[in-house]
């Protein structure tokens, strides 16, 4: 079996192709939020540069971008001018805790 690139050793590159009625960018970001959230990518780790990651996940570097953006948006991710891409060392509330549901219906 051929040894994954080191940049996308942490990544379910699965998940790319199977979804393929998603924009691009939203499968790369849903790679790397999955990494994150099941503790693949620790929190302070560092994040390959889009360039490199782009190659190795065969895509263009603007879509890498689009998807650390939208990530670096929702706290999952941290930009350092000069140093590179990093996983947030605390992550969302909202993505950390289960969801619990609520009965809209008052109770009996």
């Amino acid at each position: 079996m051929p040894r994954l690139p080191r940049s996308i050793q942490m990544l379910d590159v699965a998940g790319l192709a199977a979804t393929p009625e998603r924009p691009l960018s939203a499968r790369v970001e849903g790679l790397i939020r999955r990494a994150i959230l099941s503790g693949n990518l620790a929190g302070g780790a560092r994040l390959p540069a889009s360039r490199m990651l782009a190659r190795d996940l065969s895509v263009s570097r603007h879509t890498v971008e689009r998807a650390f953006d939208q990530l670096v948006a929702e706290g999952f991710l941290v930009r350092r001018r000069g140093s590179g891409t990093f996983v947030a060392a605390h992550l969302p509330e909202r993505e950390r805790t289960p969801r619990v549901r609520r009965s809209t219906r008052p109770e009996p």
